[in-house]
């Protein structure tokens, strides 16, 4: 089984099944790693049917995920999406990596993290940033490999994954807002592959 991460999907269906066949995915073989955002954008509730076809996905929880879970349930709209919206992770972390979608407080243990600190915070793209501005090496402890969503890597520059250390920014501008790209990556080769988005 070959395992794939994708960035903030912000509702771009057909951007995420058009890179999903160009990276070659085997819906009932491979695994998908989604950080979160589903939500702010075109086709939300098509980009989780599509997803919900696949057999081994890990759904990370992203801000706007949970501020449209947070809504549905305090208005009563248990839209058919609101269960997989309940069924998503805070985080994820196997084989030495870690996946969120923001991302964690390295000064605090994971048990005390809170959702700020998996869904909203931008602390390690920024010191990650500012260490390789400095031309330091720039590596989280405790995990090989650190995967997050939430800031866009056109902040720096980038439209493509940005590595800096042992963190893996996945956030490649598929928000409308930005108009980027939505990106995968195969964990193990770090192999990826984009496609642009309106």
């Amino acid at each position: 089984m070959r395992s794939f991460v994708i960035g903030d999907i912000h509702g771009q269906d057909e951007a995420l099944v058009s890179v999903l066949s160009k990276c070659g995915f085997v819906y009932e073989e491979d695994r998908l790693i989604v950080l979160g955002d589903i939500y702010d954008g075109l086709k939300p509730e098509a980009c989780i049917e599509h997803l919900k076809t696949i057999r081994h996905l890990v759904s990370i929880m992203g801000n706007h995920d949970h501020a449209v879970m947070d809504m549905q349930i305090r208005e009563g709209q248990y839209a058919p999406e609101t269960m997989f919206l309940k069924s998503m992770r805070s985080f994820f972390t196997e084989d030495g990596r870690f996946f969120a979608h923001g991302g964690f407080d390295p000064y605090k243990p994971l048990t005390e993290q809170d959702e700020y600190d998996l869904e909203g915070s931008r602390k390690l793209p920024s010191e990650a940033w500012k260490a390789h501005m400095r031309g330091d090496d720039f590596m989280i402890d405790g995990f090989r490999e650190v995967y997050v969503g939430h800031t866009p890597t056109q902040i720096y520059g980038f439209t493509t994954p940005l590595n800096l250390g042992n963190l893996w920014m996945m956030d490649t501008g598929a928000a409308p807002r930005l108009g980027g790209y939505l990106s995968v990556m195969d964990i193990d080769t770090k192999e990826f592959w984009q496609v642009k988005c309106c």
